[in-house]
C-alpha cells in the first residue's frame, strides 16, 4: 500500500536474519529469523527496527508506503566484489581454457563500441539487482578501446546509474605487453620484465592522465558511482604503474583494486588435492626452482616457477606490500595462491581477499584457501567475476558456490562456513572491502537502506517451508527477489527494474550481438600457448591430473 506522496516506507512483520541485526555476532552456525517492522527515509536511511505491529496501525498516511512483509525476507544488499561488465559479450563463447589463454579471446573479441559498454553494464546491474546486488565494483577494459576509452567508462557509469545501484569502477589498468602474462620458466629475478624499466613509460603516463581525468569528471560519491584504481595485477603491471595508482588512490580517497596470485603461473606450485598430506621434493626437476624460499616453504615452491619470484625474487604479496598498495580499502580478486607467509602479510594491512569461486573453477585456476583467511580475520567477500568467465551475474549462485566448495578443502566440519557466516560475508564483508561499513551491510538504525526483499512463498524451488537462510543459500532460489532499495531509492519494485525499460534491453542486447560457434581462431592465444604449455603443464608431474578425493 503506497501513500500518493510517500516519503517513506514501512516493511512490516518481516523476517531478518539475527545475524544481520548487529554488527558483532558470536552465535556462528544460528540462522535464526526473526519478524521485525522496517521504517526507512525515501532516499535515506533506516529509522527504527521495531518488533511487529498490527498492519492496519500504519493505514492512513500518505507519506508512508506500507509493504507487507508476511512470508518474506530482508536482507541487506550484497557487493558484487569482482566483475569485468564488457564481458557480457563473450558470455557463454570461450573454450574451456586456463586464464592466460582464455585471455588471449577477450584481447581478440572484446567489444568496441561505447553503446556495447552501457548495455553491459547494465545487464550486469539488473541481473545483480535480481539476486540481491546493490553494490557493484567493476573492472572493465576499457583501454582496449583505443581513442573511446573515456567514453566507454562514461557509458558503464551512466549504466549504473541509470539503475540506480552504488557502483565503484576500477579501470583495468596494465603498462606491461600481454606476453608478460606468461612465466618464463626462469630463475628467480630472470623474467625478462624484471627490474623497473621494462614498461613503457609512455604508456603509463597515457593511464594515470586517463585516470585523472576518470576521477575529475566521473567519480560522484554524493550519487553513488566512485572511481577506484584498478592495476590488474603483477603480471602486466609495473611498479611505477602502482606506485602511481597508490599516490592517486591517496589523493582522492579512492578503492584500489588488483587481481592476486590468481593462477599457478603466477605463482606456480604442484596442485594440492584433498587428502594429500605431504610433498615429495624427488619430484623437482631444477633445484634452482626453489630458490629464494624459505625452508620449510615447500607450499609455495613446490615444482615452481614462479612468476612473481621471477620478477621480484620475492613473492607477489611481499612486493605488493613494500610498495605500499594494500590497505583497508584495497580489495584483491581471486587471491588463490597464498602461503601461510602471504597470508600473515595480507592480514597485517587490512586489504580484503574477494572470493570468486565459479571463475575459479571454470578456469581451472584453484581453489582459494578461505578457511584460512577466515581463521586469520582476515575480511572476505564474494564476487561474481565477469560473465566471460563464470558465465553469469547471479551473486546467490556464487555464495553458495563459495560456501560449499570448502566442505573438500578440510576433514574438520566445525571449521565450514554456515549459512550465516555466508551472509555475512556477503552483505558486511562486502561493505567492509569498499569501506562502506559504517554505512551498509546490516539492517540497522542510521545505516542506508540498502535492502533487498525475498518473497519466500513464491518458488518450488525453496518449498517446503525449512530453514530460510538454508534454503536461500543451499537451495535454488529463482526469482525470489521483489523489491531493491538502494539509498533507500525502491530501485526494483514488484519484480521490475525502476528505471531500465527490460525488453526494450533484452531487444537492444540480441541486435547488437551475434550467434557464434567455438572454437573461434586467437592469435593472442596462439602467440603465448606454446610457452604456456613448456613451463605450466608440461613440468607437472604425472599424478597432478587425478583429481581424486577420498
Amino acid at each position: 500500500m503506497e501513500g500518493s506522496n510517500a516519503r517513506s516506507f514501512v516493511v512490516k512483520n518481516v523476517f531478518v536474519p539475527r545475524a544481520l541485526l548487529q554488527e558483532e555476532w558470536q552465535e556462528r552456525g544460528n540462522t535464526e529469523c526473526v519478524r521485525r517492522d522496517v521504517h526507512f527515509e525515501e532516499g535515506g536511511a533506516i529509522v527504527a527496527v521495531d518488533e511487529p505491529s498490527d498492519l492496519s496501525a500504519t493505514t492512513g498516511d500518505s507519506a508512508l508506503t506500507v509493504i507487507d512483509g508476511t512470508n518474506k525476507l530482508l536482507l541487506p544488499g550484497f557487493l558484487n566484489g569482482h566483475t569485468h561488465s564488457g564481458e557480457m559479450y563473450n558470455r557463454g563463447s570461450i573454450p574451456p581454457l586456463p586464464l592466460e589463454l582464455w585471455l588471449g579471446y577477450l584481447y581478440d573479441y572484446g567489444p568496441q563500441d561505447p553503446n556495447h559498454y552501457y548495455l553491459a553494464a547494465l545487464l550486469t546491474a539488473v541481473e545483480g539487482l535480481m539476486t540481491g546486488v546493490t553494490c557493484v565494483l567493476d573492472m572493465p577494459s576499457v583501454l582496449g578501446v583505443p581513442g573511446k576509452e573515456f567514453e566507454c567508462l562514461e557509458a558503464i557509469c551512466r549504466a549504473y546509474r541509470d539503475v540506480g545501484v552504488r557502483a565503484f569502477v576500477c579501470p583495468l589498468l596494465g603498462d606491461l605487453p600481454f606476453d608478460a602474462t606468461v612465466a618464463h620458466g626462469c630463475g628467480h629475478g630472470c623474467s625478462p620484465y624484471a627490474g623497473t624499466d621494462k614498461h613503457d613509460p609512455h604508456k603509463t603516463d597515457f593511464i594515470m592522465a586517463f585516470m585523472e581525468q576518470a576521477v575529475e569528471k566521473l567519480h560522484r560519491p554524493e550519487e553513488g558511482i566512485e572511481i577506484g584504481v584498478g592495476p590488474s595485477g603483477v603480471q602486466t603491471c609495473s611498479d611505477e604503474l602502482y606506485t602511481r595508482c597508490r599516490e592517486l588512490s591517496e589523493k582522492h580517497g579512492l578503492v584500489r583494486h588488483t587481481h592476486l596470485l590468481e593462477t599457478v603461473n603466477q605463482k606456480k606450485v604442484r596442485p594440492l588435492f584433498y587428502g594429500d598430506n605431504e610433498h615429495n621434493d624427488d619430484d623437482d626437476d631444477d633445484d634452482d626452482d626453489d630458490a629464494g624460499c624459505d625452508d620449510g616453504d615447500t607450499d609455495a615452491c613446490l615444482d615452481g616457477v614462479q612468476l612473481a619470484y621471477e620478477k621480484y625474487g620475492c613473492s607477489a604479496v611481499d612486493h605488493l606490500k613494500k610498495l605500499g598498495f594494500f590497505n583497508e580499502k584495497t580489495t584483491c580478486a581471486h587471491s588463490i595462491w597464498l602461503d601461510d607467509n602471504d597470508i600473515e602479510q595480507l592480514q597485517t594491512t587490512g586489504a580484503t581477499p574477494v572470493h570468486n569461486p565459479l571463475s575459479n573453477l571454470r578456469l581451472g585456476s584453484g581453489i582459494a584457501p578461505v578457511l584460512k583467511y577466515l581463521d586469520a580475520r582476515i575480511n572476505v567477500c564474494f564476487g561474481c567475476d565477469g560473465a566471460a568467465s563464470n558465465d553469469s551475474q547471479d551473486m546467490l549462485e556464487a555464495i553458495k558456490m563459495g560456501s560449499i566448495l570448502h566442505n573438500i578443502t578440510d576433514f574438520d566440519y566445525n571449521r565450514w562456513i554456515t549459512p550465516d557466516q555466508a551472509f555475512r560475508m556477503a552483505a558486511m564483508g562486502g561493505a567492509r572491502a569498499v569501506g562502506l561499513q559504517d554505512q551498509t551491510g546490516l539492517v540497522q538504525v542510521g545505516r542506508s537502506a540498502d535492502l533487498v526483499l525475498y518473497d519466500l512463498a513464491s518458488s518450488l524451488s525453496i518449498l517446503p517451508r525449512t530453514d530460510i537462510l538454508g534454503l536461500l543459500l543451499l537451495g535454488r532460489p529463482n526469482n525470489l527477489v521483489t523489491d531493491v532499495w538502494v539509498r533507500g531509492r525502491r530501485v526494483f519494485k514488484e519484480g521490475k527494474v525502476a528505471g531500465v525499460d527490460e525488453e526494450k534491453l533484452k531487444r537492444d542486447l540480441f541486435a547488437t550481438s551475434e550467434w557464434t560457434t567455438m572454437p573461434r581462431a586467437s592469435a593472442t592465444r596462439s602467440s603465448v600457448e606454446q610457452r604456456y604449455r613448456q613451463v605450466i603443464v608440461d613440468k607437472q608431474p604425472p599424478s597432478s591430473s587425478n583429481h581424486s578425493t577420498p
